[in-house]
């Protein structure tokens, strides 16, 4: 770990303990901190990975301008310092007005940034909503103290109590800080509005907010419509920072994002919101009869293990992958039925001529020539009645639609959120993905509208325990799956407007 300084800036680089073998993240502390924030949220992070943190100008060890610089001289910061650095791609996250500055970042150089990270970003809300909080602030600090506003944001920021060495330190901070350069700075959200970089955002991004910040949450609400490739994650037993208050969580969090292979979503009973998923560890031994155990994913992309085995070729060959998800869905069809919805438009005999040559292929791609298995009893049986996969069969799309039926079938209203968490929060945004049959869009259609159904039922349940922020996601999930329903957007707005009022009284 090194510190070091680049035009007045003072960087901190932990440069990783495997250079060129974990991530890259860089993190840009709120206003009225400096990069000591992120001292909790360190250790959680793997030791190969290369953490950047930055003193923003004015902040911290950072030389600073009273002169009120904008936006822009942020962003040239932040562009100078990864040149130095030789950083050409990173991953960038941000809290408060990092988490703003992270959004101006990358809509000015989109090629560099891999992924966005926002913790309690502001964006969206209503300017008098903003000069309002503005004000609040302002007041505070004229009639009182600066160790009063200082209080007060400690508060804001965090969930532990105000004698805790967390609170503590989070009011030393403000305390510290130059007003005149503090509402200045915060006055740039009026000024020059993120709006519209959020418009034009086209990274993954992942948003982490607290359970108590409301306004946070509302805010983020309001991106539905136009922020797609995205997740938001409301951490238990957090305020807005979630970084100081549940460091473990907002750190594997993070960690999981950055590195899957896309944000497939999975849950966690303990989150309110969806997180990146964390592949199961499961047993890649044969059944106990010696029959193999075949995993087929297809629910964010198609991938075949065969006791433990990827097998990657021949695949996209002579219906391979409709045809395994059709026997994974039925474990024993007739040719008849096969046929029937894979050829619709097909005369019967032509089909089930195809039918035997497509049956043939996927054997080999099961069993490949030579294989014990192959030798043994085989894991396509292929009879005069029945066609049927032979062993235990796991896959990704069974495990939701039992999922979905568990919740539907949950008559409890407690029980019935969990198993409607349990089915919504597993799912990616796009269904099965490269398969475009028309029987396949049939399961899709289907599946997304039970989801819809889950996810609109969640979402009551939510507001009736007073919940919002659980229902706004749940209302995110469904808007997903039917972005043309004005009902579910209405539904979001009036929420979010409805936390918004609650906040300001």
């Amino acid at each position: 770990m090194r510190d070091f300084r680049i035009n007045g800036i003072h960087i901190r680089d932990t440069g990783g303990e495997a250079p060129g073998t974990g991530e890259t993240l860089v993190l840009l502390h709120g206003l009225g901190w400096d990069m000591a924030c992120w001292d909790t949220l360190l250790p959680f992070f793997p030791a190969s990975y290369r953490i950047v943190m930055i003193d923003l100008r004015g902040h911290g060890q950072s030389e600073g301008d009273n002169g009120g610089p904008g936006w822009h001289a942020f962003v040239w910061d932040i562009r100078r310092i990864a040149d130095r650095l030789g950083l050409e791609t990173f991953h960038l996250a941000g809290y408060g007005f990092g988490a703003n500055l992270a959004i101006k970042y990358s809509a000015a150089d989109p090629g560099q940034v891999r992924r966005l990270i926002l913790m309690a970003p502001v964006v969206l809300l209503p300017r008098e909503v903003i000069g309002e909080m503005v004000r609040a602030r302002q007041t505070i600090l004229e009639r009182r103290s600066i160790r009063e506003l200082a209080r007060y944001l400690a508060a804001q920021m965090t969930a532990q109590p105000a004698d805790s060495r967390t609170f503590g330190r989070a009011e030393q901070a403000f305390a510290a800080m130059d007003p005149d350069r503090y509402f200045g700075l915060l006055n740039l959200y009026l000024d020059a509005p993120t709006d519209y970089d959020y418009r034009s955002i086209r990274h993954p991004v992942l948003t982490l907010v607290g359970e108590f910040d409301e306004l946070n949450a509302a805010s983020y609400a309001l991106t539905l419509r136009f922020l797609r490739d995205s997740r938001l994650v409301v951490v238990p037993g957090s305020a807005n920072a979630v970084f100081l208050d549940q460091p473990e969580t907002a750190a594997t969090l993070m960690a999981e994002f950055m590195t899957a292979n896309f944000m497939a979503p999975a849950g966690d009973e303990d989150l309110l919101a969806a997180r990146p998923e964390r592949r199961e560890r499961r047993s890649h031994e044969s059944g106990s009869d010696g029959s193999a155990r075949i995993r087929a994913d297809f629910l964010d992309g198609f991938r075949i293990r065969i006791d433990g085995e990827e097998r990657h070729e021949g695949w996209n060959q002579r219906y391979a992958k409709s045809l395994l998800l059709f026997l994974v869905l039925n474990r024993a069809a007739t040719r008849e039925q096969i046929c029937d919805a894979l050829f619709p438009d097909k005369p019967l005999k032509r089909a089930l001529a195809n039918l035997k040559v497509y049956l043939n292929h996927l054997k080999k791609l099961l069993e490949p020539s030579g294989s014990a298995r192959q030798e043994a009893s085989g894991m396509l049986a292929v009879d005069k009645d029945h066609i049927r996969l032979i062993g235990p069969v796991e896959s990704d799309l069974l495990r939701l639609m039992r999922a979905v039926q568990a919740a539907q079938r949950e008559e409890e209203l407690s029980a019935k959120l969990k198993r409607c968490r349990d089915a919504v929060l597993n799912v990616p945004e796009t269904l099965l993905p490269g398969l475009f049959d028309d029987w396949i869009a049939d399961v899709r259609s289907g599946l997304e509208a039970q989801l819809i159904a889950l996810a609109a039922e969640a979402a009551k349940l939510e507001e009736a325990r007073g919940n919002l922020a659980g229902s706004l996601y749940f209302l995110q999930k469904a808007s997903l799956y039917q972005p043309e329903d004005e009902s579910l957007f209405e539904q979001t707005l009036r929420l979010a407007d409805h936390m918004l009022q609650a906040r300001r009284q």
